[in-house]
């Protein structure tokens, strides 16, 4: 998914320690990821199952030939995607955002130690639709969507969930594409630049599932692949009008007219983008501040991909290479001259060795049981600390 979910039990207990009000949040988070996790099963198993379907069966034999050609190319595969999970809902998270109405300027929520992040995903639909509501009550443009994958940024060893998987002819070119963009949240994170994060990992994903396919295949244009750029070709071009729109949008809301004509104005265009682009929901600021999240700098990451050689593991190690501070403000959404720099330093020539692929079991059970007991006890003391009435301000993600 393109979102991501650092569930940072720490930062929940200092929240709580601190009497801040973001308890209700951790705990929703803390719980929801329990009940993924316990339902997870081993991928070898769910495959010999003969209760799987034969497609859920057919794409889960793909994701250990996916996993290590992402290891191979300096991805942070770990445990991730060993295991597969489906539970009875159409999605595993929903993800709300929202912005001022003659701006686009996203709502940000922070947290101590993970940052801030313009958006905030639930576990639970009604949930969601509650904090939905009551932005929506306080005049922001919102957005809710339900997220078919996300990463937990390499604190937890994230599952394949159902959602992942589709019954439409790309299924397997999605699949992989999901699987390496997430992978590079677990690669490379950069706190409190969530417009950086998620568009390296859109232009990853992208570009490097269409060389899986093709090593895949082993011809020079199979017909997965061949059907894979066409599709991402269409996306492209749907990314550049939505941008236009972007565009013509923040020329009205920078502009000196009277908010009342600002209105109109917005009215008038998102009735054409609505009409032209064939949006089921009428979009707002907040939806498009969604999408830019995943379509800023993809022309400065290929460059910089050519700059490193058309390596992966150097492009990865010059990506990974910036601080927060490199860019200058918090959540930064047009970080062209920050990448441009980054390339203007060179990419390394030495990269960082690649660790074995399979984690021994006695190593990778001693790692879960570790985490699992640190989130037993922080969870305990969260749901303590929740239940013993600990309210929320109006303003806060409760």
């Amino acid at each position: 998914m393109r979102f991501i979910l650092r569930l940072v039990i720490l930062a929940g207990l200092l929240s709580a320690l601190a009497g801040c009000s973001t308890l209700g949040y951790v705990a929703q988070a803390a719980a929801g990821q329990w009940e993924l996790a316990a339902a997870a099963r081993p991928i070898p198993e769910v495959i010999d199952d003969p209760k799987t379907s034969p497609l859920t069966r057919s794409l889960l034999s793909d994701i250990e030939s996916v996993r290590r050609f992402a290891w191979q190319n300096g991805l942070n595969v770990a445990g991730n995607y060993e295991k597969y999970v489906e539970l009875e809902r159409e999605y595993p998270i929903w993800f709300v955002n929202a912005s001022h109405p003659l701006a686009f300027r996203a709502r940000i929520f922070s947290f101590p130690i993970v940052g801030s992040f313009p958006g905030l995903a639930w576990f639970d639909k009604e949930d969601a639709e509650r904090f939905r509501d009551s932005l929506g009550e306080k005049g922001f443009d919102v957005n809710m969507r339900g997220v078919s994958a996300f990463s937990t940024g390499g604190w937890f060893d994230d599952p394949i969930v159902w959602s992942m998987l589709s019954d439409t002819p790309g299924a397997l070119a999605s699949l992989v594409n999901t699987v390496l963009h997430e992978s590079l949240h677990a690669t490379v994170l950069i706190k409190d630049q969530q417009y950086y994060n998620e568009s390296l990992a859109a232009f990853v994903g992208d570009t490097m599932a269409a060389h899986y396919l093709q090593q895949r295949s082993g011809e020079q244009m199979p017909a997965e692949l061949r059907a894979y750029l066409e599709g991402r070709l269409m996306g492209q071009q749907r990314a550049k009008r939505l941008n236009e729109f972007y565009q013509e949008l923040d020329a009205v809301y920078t502009s000196s007219i009277p908010d009342a004509e600002k209105y109109e104005k917005k009215r008038q265009i998102i009735d054409r983008l609505v009409q032209e682009m064939r949006f089921v929901k009428r979009p707002n600021n907040a939806t498009l501040i969604g999408f830019r999240l995943y379509h800023v700098g993809k022309d400065d990451f290929s460059d910089l991909f050519a700059a490193c050689g058309n390596s992966w593991r150097r492009f990865l190690a010059a990506a990974s290479s910036l601080k927060t501070e490199d860019f200058g403000e918090t959540q930064r959404a047009e970080f062209g001259p920050v990448v441009a720099a980054l390339r203007e330093r060179g990419c390394p020539t030495e990269v960082r060795p690649l660790v074995p692929f399979s984690i021994p079991e006695r190593r990778w059970r001693s790692k879960q049981r570790r985490r699992q007991e640190s989130l037993n006890a922080a969870a305990r003391f969260i749901l303590r600390s929740a239940r013993h009435g600990h309210d929320c301000p109006s303003d806060t993600p409760c």
